[in-house]
């Protein structure tokens, strides 16, 4: 379950990456651009989406309060052979115990059984505290491992949830504007269309793009600004942003800030992060 605690820790370090550049986005207000913004939401949707270990091997140094035992890894030049070999004078040391204590247990087994006997012969009783003993060590040793099962369960439960509410919006929406959609021109062979499905222009389709505008009058300066923002957006590869950030929300439902990032990318000039 060591990919669960990755996830886990990804997506707490990116949020407080989010929180970051909230609060540097306030402080500078608007001396800054939505341009270099826009590029770290790019970079921490990366990071989100691709949620495993991608530490160099032997240069990692683990944070074991923020890791939960070896999940996340940070670069220290110099230091990762002293935390090696701090790890395996540790590993030693608890094989070391755990050979000890099965020695004693072996040792000892002779004893309690004499002890566990009875008059009329109750070596039964001895077997059935045994396996009493036994049990009950295998239930304590499994419960971490079944808390684990529950919340991969739950993760991957609500990560479905999430895709599959996604796809079926996408698809609602498709089938709305194809019912009400009526052609108006097109631009570097990118087809336009009017429909009373959307209430602001709308650039759509990752292998057929096509541009979508609201059911209203248009001035001709007008409609080239807007035709010339939204070839913009498909110039710049934005839905495959698009299904970037998707990605990086679905695998991480759970983390509000993800959301809010989202949100602060498609409405880049609201800066209120705590507004609703």
């Amino acid at each position: 379950m060591e990919w669960l605690l990755y996830l886990w820790n990804v997506s707490v370090f990116c949020g407080i990456g989010i929180l970051l550049v909230f609060a540097v986005s306030l402080l500078l207000c608007k001396t800054h651009t939505v341009f270099w913004r826009y590029c770290l939401w790019l970079l921490l949707a990366v990071r989100l989406a691709l949620p495993f270990d991608i530490s160099v091997p032997g240069r990692a140094v683990e944070i074991p309060f923020l890791s939960g035992g070896g999940a996340e890894a940070y670069f220290l030049p110099g230091a990762a052979k002293e935390v090696s070999d701090e790890a395996g004078g540790k590993e030693k040391d608890a094989q070391k115990s755990v050979d000890l204590q099965r020695k004693a247990h072996t040792d000892d087994a002779p004893r309690k059984a004499e002890r566990g006997k009875t008059a009329d012969g109750g070596a039964k009783n001895v077997t059935d505290i045994g396996s009493g003993e036994e049990n009950g060590g295998n239930r304590w040793e499994t419960t971490p491992r079944q808390a684990f099962s529950w919340a991969a369960f739950v993760w991957a439960a609500g990560a479905a949830a999430s895709l599959l509410w996604q796809i079926i919006s996408y698809a609602h929406f498709y089938r709305k504007t194809e019912k009400t959609k009526r052609y108006v021109t097109s631009v570097e062979n990118i087809p336009v269309y009017i429909s009373s499905a959307v209430g602001a222009p709308v650039l759509m389709g990752l292998k057929s793009p096509r541009i979508l505008l609201a059911d209203r009058k248009y001035e001709e300066k007008q409609l080239d600004f807007i035709l010339a923002h939204e070839l913009a957006h498909y110039h710049r590869k934005d839905l495959w942003a698009k299904m970037l950030f998707a990605a990086a929300r679905t695998l991480h439902w759970f983390n509000p800030l993800v959301y809010r990032m989202e949100r602060q990318v498609r409405q880049p000039r609201r800066q209120k992060f705590f507004q609703g």
